[in-house]
C-alpha cells in the first residue's frame, strides 16, 4: 500500500542558538524515527504547514484529474479506448476477475492493453531477472494504492512506431526491486539500475524514449522511513533509478516520494505541475538526483531542456552521500524554473545549482537560467566545502554565463562553508539578481568571503534592506553594517556601485561573509497583559532571520531578530485610548511602561514598531487577560443569623456564579447573580448559630491563553473563570480579597424604645406627664416580658418637648419556627390612653409634626430582617380632670430579655 508520508514545509520558528550554525554542518536533521516525512498544507492558495498524502489528495484530487484529461487530450491517448485489464498477480492467472487471464506482465507485454488496474501488491518471483516487455505503445497503470515488486527486473520500453509518440502513464503505486533495505553500496546491478528502462546503455541511445512521454503521480519508492531522517545510505529497496528515460519529457504531480539508490531520473526535461509534492533523494550513488543526461535531439519530447516547477508546488531534491561532483540538477538542461508560490530546495553534498556539466560534450543549451518567480521559495545548502551556486563552470559545450534571478517578493537563502565563495562567479558574463526580494540570506560559515567574483560577472540586489557581516565576525553578532531600503547594490567584478554612497564606501567583494535583507515592517510582540497588572511590555521583531540551520525537508528554520537599543521604538494605545511612547527600546531587548491604574479586562492594546526611518509596522494588539475575581460578596443584611433562611445580594458582578462552603466544607453551587447584579438563594433551613459559611463569587472569564503562565494564579483560576480565593491572594499589582466569610449569629434585634405622651400645654399644666414607662413583650401567649422605658412629653401647641432618649433592649431568637414576633404593648397609665407609635431603622428622635404615627400597637418580626429599631410610643390624655397618676415604679432589670 501507498504509505502515509508527511513532509513539513512551513519556516519552522524556534528558539535556536545561531551559534550552533558556525561548530559544524548547517544541515538539521531530527532525531526521532522518520516514519513519516511531514509534509505541506495547504492554505488558500499557497502550501504550508501539515499535509497528509490522504488530505493532499482531498485537496487537490479533483485539480489533478482534469489535468491527467487534459494532458491526454492533448497526446491524443484515451485509456479507456482499449483493453482495460485488471491484475492480481505477477504473471497469468485463471482468476475470474481477469478475463484475458493475464497477469501483471501479459498485460504490460500487450500492446492492445492500454490501461492495467491492480487490485492487490503484485511481487515478481525473487529467481530470475530481465526487461519485462520492450512496449511502444500508450499505457495507464493504475497501482491502486498497492505495492509493485519487481525483483531484478524493470519495465523496458522501446521505439514506438514511426511517426508517433506514446504516453507512459503511472500512479498511485509503491515500488521496489529488491526484498530487503540493505543496499549494496549503491551498486547498479543488472536490470536493476531503474524501474522504468529506456535505453540500451547507462545513458546512450537516447532514441528509444525520444518520442515518449512519461507521467507520474502519487508514487512512492519502498524505503526504511526509520532512515529518511539524515544523511543514511543505501535505505531503499532501489538500487537504481526510477526511470531512465533519456531525451523525454516527464511530468509529476500529485504526492511523491522517491528514494532511489542513484538519481530519481535520467531525462531531457521535467515538468512540475501546480500543488505537487516532490521530495526526491538519492542514497546510494555519488551522482545528482536529475540528470539531463544527453544533448536533446531534435523532435525529442523533452527537446527544451526545462526543470519547471508550477504554482504552489513543493520539490525538494537531496542526496545522503559524499560525493561533491554534482549539483542536485545536472548537465544538458537549459532553465531551472521555480514557479509563483513554489519551492525549491535543494540539499547537496557537492553544490546545491550549477552549469556543471562533467565531460558531456555538444550541450546544446551552452548558457543556462535559474529563475525564482515572484513569491517563491529557494533554500540552496551545500554540506561540503565547495560553492553552494556555481555559475562559472565552463568546457567546450558550456559557457561560464549562467544566470540566476529571483523576482519580486521571493525569499532566497543559501548557505555554506567554503573558500571558494558561497556562490561563485569567476567566468564572464554570469549574473546573480535579487529583484526586490521579500527576504535573502547568503551565508557562508567559514570565515571567508560570500561572494568570489571576478571579470564582468555582475552579483546585484534590487530594492531591499542589505545588512552585512565581515568575514572576521562571528555570525551570531549583529550586523556590522545596516543599510535600508537600497536601491541597488551592484557589484561587477570587484567594482562596487550602489544608490546608497556609504553602502558602497563600506562594501567589497571580498570581505563579507554574510549578507541578508528582511523587507517586512518590525511588529510589536506583546508580553501578555493582565488587568492584575500596572506595568506592561513589548519586544520588536524585526523579522524572522534564518538560523543557519535547515529542517529534515531543506526549508530554513527561522527565527525572530529582535531589536536591540537604539533599533526601534514602540507607541501604545491603551485599553483607556491613552497614547503612551514612543518607547525606546531598553537593554534587556524590551519597550516598557508602567501605569498608574489597571487595564480593562477583555479590551485591546494597540501597539506599533517602527525601526529605522521608514519601517513602520502595522498595529499590533494583545487582549487584556482577564485575571481578577469578582469583588466579594456583601450580603443585604451584612450577616447571616439562625432565622435566615434565604440569602440575597446587590451590587455583585453580573452573571457571577455563585459558591457556598459551610465549615470550610466543599464548595455547592447557589445560582448566579442576575444581569443587573442581584442575587437570592434559599436556604431551606437556617444554619445553627457559629456555622462558618463562604460565599465565592465566580466570573464568566474566557479560559488563559495557552501560552500564559499562571503561576500565582492557582487558587483563582479554575477552567470556568476566576474565583474568589480563600484568602487574600497578592498578584503582580493586585490583591484579590478572599470570599467573604459569615459567622452565623443568634438572632438578636435591638430595640430602642421610648414612652411619649402627646398633650397640649394646657393640659400638660393640670395633668401629670409619666417620666417613667412601661410596657410588655410579647413573644407567644404564655411568654410575657416586661420592660421600662424613658417617658417625657410633646406638645401639640408648643415647642417645648422633653426628647428623652432611648432605652435598649436586647432579644435574642431561640426557636425562630415558633417564637419570631415580639409585641410590643404599653402600660399605659391613668387617664392617658394608647396613641400609636412611630418606628425607624435610624437613629433619630421623630415628632408627630414631621411623621406619621401608626396606630395601634408595634409587632416586630425577626423574618423582617432589619435587626435593630427605634421605637417611640404615643400616649395621650383620655380626660382633663385633674388627678395624681400612680402605679408600681418597681423598675424591671433592662437589659438582654432571652425568650427560651
Amino acid at each position: 500500500m501507498i504509505q502515509k508520508m508527511k513532509v513539513k514545509f512551513r519556516y519552522k520558528i524556534g528558539a535556536i542558538i545561531l551559534a550552533i550554525a558556525v561548530l559544524g554542518t548547517i544541515f538539521l536533521f531530527g532525531a526521532e524515527s522518520a516514519v513519516k516525512p511531514k509534509t505541506v498544507k495547504a492554505m488558500s492558495d499557497s502550501i504550508s504547514g501539515d499535509l497528509s498524502f490522504e488530505d493532499h489528495k482531498a485537496l487537490f484530487q479533483d485539480s489533478y484529474l482534469a489535468a491527467n484529461d487534459a494532458y491526454n487530450t492533448k497526446h491524443g491517448f484515451d485509456p479507456l479506448s482499449g483493453k482495460v485489464v485488471t491484475v492480481d498477480t505477477f504473471s497469468s492467472t485463471t482468476s475470474s476477475a481477469n478475463q484475458w487471464g493475464y497477469g501483471f506482465v501479459e498485460a504490460y507485454q500487450d500492446e492492445d492493453v492500454t490501461k492495467i488496474l491492480m487490485l492487490n501488491d503484485i511481487n515478481s518471483p525473487t529467481s530470475g531477472s530481465g526487461n519485462i516487455g520492450k512496449r511502444k505503445s500508450s499505457i495507464e497503470i493504475d497501482g491502486g494504492g498497492f505495492k509493485l515488486l519487481l525483483y531484478r527486473r524493470n519495465l523496458s520500453i522501446a521505439e514506438p512506431a514511426s511517426g508517433t509518440q506514446s504516453v507512459f502513464h503511472m500512479h498511485d503505486l509503491t515500488a521496489a526491486q529488491s526484498t530487503d533495505y540493505s543496499g549494496s553500496g549503491g551498486s547498479e546491478a543488472a536490470y536493476r539500475k531503474s524501474l522504468i528502462r529506456g535505453d540500451n546503455g547507462i545513458h546512450g541511445d537516447g532514441d528509444i524514449s525520444k518520442n515518449w512521454y512519461f507521467r507520474f503521480g502519487n508514487v512512492f519508492t519502498d524505503y526504511d522511513a526509520s532512515k529518511y531522517e539524515g544523511e543514511n545510505r543505501d535505505y531503499s529497496t532501489f538500487v537504481g533509478r526510477w526511470a531512465r528515460v533519456n531525451q523525454s519529457e516527464v511530468t509529476m504531480y500529485g504526492y511523491n516520494i522517491l528514494v532511489t539508490g542513484a538519481e530519481n531520473f535520467y531525462t531531457g526535461s521535467i515538468v512540475v505541475e501546480d500543488n505537487t509534492v516532490w521530495k526526491g533523494t538519492n542514497c546510494g550513488q555519488n551522482y545528482s538526483v536529475v540528470w539531463f543526461t544527453t544533448r536533446q535531439l531534435d523532435g525529442s519530447t523533452g527537446i527544451n531542456g526545462e526543470f519547471t516547477i508550477g504554482k504552489n508546488a513543493f520539490v525538494y531534491l537531496r542526496n545522503t552521500t559524499t560525493g561533491t561532483g554534482y549539483p542536485a540538477i545536472y548537465d544538458n538542461y537549459s532553465t531551472i524554473t521555480v514557479g509563483e508560490g513554489s519551492y525549491y530546495n535543494a540539499n547537496m553534498q557537492g553544490r546545491a545549482v550549477s552549469n556543471y556539466d562533467g565531460t558531456e560534450l555538444n550541450n546544446r543549451y551552452p548558457s543556462k537560467k535559474f529563475i525564482a518567480k515572484e513569491n517563491s521559495h529557494v533554500n540552496l545548502l551545500s554540506r561540503g566545502n565547495g560553492s553552494v551556486v556555481k555559475l562559472d563552470y565552463n568546457n567546450s559545450s558550456v559557457n561560464s554565463d549562467m544566470t540566476f534571478t529571483a523576482e519580486k517578493n521571493s525569499e532566497v537563502f543559501i548557505y555554506g562553508s567554503t573558500t571558494d565563495g558561497v556562490i561563485s562567479m569567476a567566468g564572464n558574463g554570469n549574473l546573480f539578481e535579487l529583484d526586490t526580494p521579500k527576504m535573502f540570506e547568503i551565508r557562508n560559515n567559514n570565515t571567508r568571503s560570500f561572494l568570489n567574483i571576478s571579470n564582468n560577472n555582475t552579483f546585484r540586489i534590487k530594492d531591499s534592506d542589505i545588512n552585512t557581516w565581515k568575514n572576521a565576525t562571528a555570525l551570531t553578532n549583529p550586523a556590522d553594517f545596516v543599510y535600508e531600503k537600497v536601491g541597488h547594490l551592484t557589484a561587477v567584478g570587484p567594482t562596487i556601485t550602489s544608490s546608497d554612497n556609504a553602502l558602497q564606501s563600506s562594501f567589497t567583494s571580498n570581505g563579507f561573509r554574510r549578507i541578508n535583507g528582511l523587507n517586512v515592517p518590525p511588529k510589536v510582540v506583546w508580553d501578555y497583559v493582565t488587568d492584575a497588572e500596572k506595568s506592561y511590555r513589548t519586544r520588536v521583531s524585526l523579522g524572522l532571520i534564518p538560523t543557519g540551520q535547515f529542517d529534515s525537508n531543506g526549508v530554513a528554520i527561522m527565527t525572530d531578530s529582535w531589536a536591540l537599543p537604539g533599533q526601534g521604538v514602540v507607541s501604545i494605545k491603551d485599553t483607556y485610548g491613552n497614547i503612551r511612547g514612543p518607547l525606546a527600546i531598553q537593554s534587556d531587548g524590551y519597550a516598557k511602561y508602567t501605569d498608574t491604574e489597571f487595564q480593562k479586562a477583555t479590551f485591546d492594546m494597540e501597539g506599533t514598531a517602527t525601526r529605522g526611518v521608514s519601517w513602520i509596522g502595522d498595529v499590533d494588539k494583545t487582549t487584556v487577560i482577564d485575571v481578577t475575581p469578582p469583588t466579594p460578596i456583601n450580603l443585604t443584611k451584612g450577616k447571616i443569623t439562625t432565622t435566615d433562611k434565604s440569602l440575597s445580594a446587590t451590587g455583585v458582578e453580573p452573571n457571577a456564579k455563585v459558591y457556598l462552603s459551610v465549615n470550610d466544607g466543599p464548595l455547592t453551587a447557589a445560582g448566579n447573580a442576575n444581569a443587573a447584579g442581584e442575587w437570592t438563594h434559599s436556604l431551606g433551613t437556617a444554619y445553627p448559630k457559629n456555622t462558618k459559611v463562604q460565599i465565592y463569587l465566580e466570573d464568566n472569564a474566557a479560559d488563559y491563553p495557552a501560552g500564559f503562565n499562571s503561576t500565582g494564579l492557582e487558587s483563582i483560576h479554575v477552567a470556568s473563570g476566576n474565583r474568589n480565593p480563600k484568602t487574600d491572594v497578592t498578584y503582580k499589582d493586585a490583591t484579590f480579597k478572599a470570599a467573604t466569610t459569615y459567622i452565623v449569629e443568634q438572632a438578636t434585634v435591638k430595640l430602642h424604645i421610648r414612652q411619649v405622651a402627646v398633650t397640649s400645654a394646657a393640659e400638660k399644666e393640670i395633668l401629670t406627664t409619666p417620666t417613667e414607662g412601661y410596657l410588655t413583650i410579647k413573644n407567644t401567649n404564655t411568654i410575657n416580658y416586661n420592660a421600662h422605658v424613658n417617658s417625657g412629653y410633646e406638645l401639640t401647641d408648643a415647642t417645648d418637648n422633653d426628647q428623652v432618649d432611648f432605652n435598649s433592649i436586647v432579644i435574642e431568637l431561640i426557636d425562630a419556627d415558633n417564637d419570631g414576633l415580639l409585641k410590643l404593648e404599653p402600660i399605659i397609665p391613668a387617664y392617658y390612653q394608647n396613641d400609636g407609635y412611630i418606628v425607624s431603622d435610624i437613629n433619630e428622635k421623630p415628632s408627630i409634626n414631621t411623621h406619621t404615627v401608626q396606630s395601634g400597637y408595634y409587632e416586630y418580626d425577626f423574618a423582617d430582617g432589619v435587626y435593630e429599631k427605634w421605637i417611640t410610643i404615643y400616649i395621650k390624655p383620655n380626660q382633663t380632670n385633674i388627678k395624681p397618676y400612680s402605679w408600681d415604679y418597681k423598675l424591671n432589670d433592662i437589659g438582654t430579655i432571652k425568650i427560651p
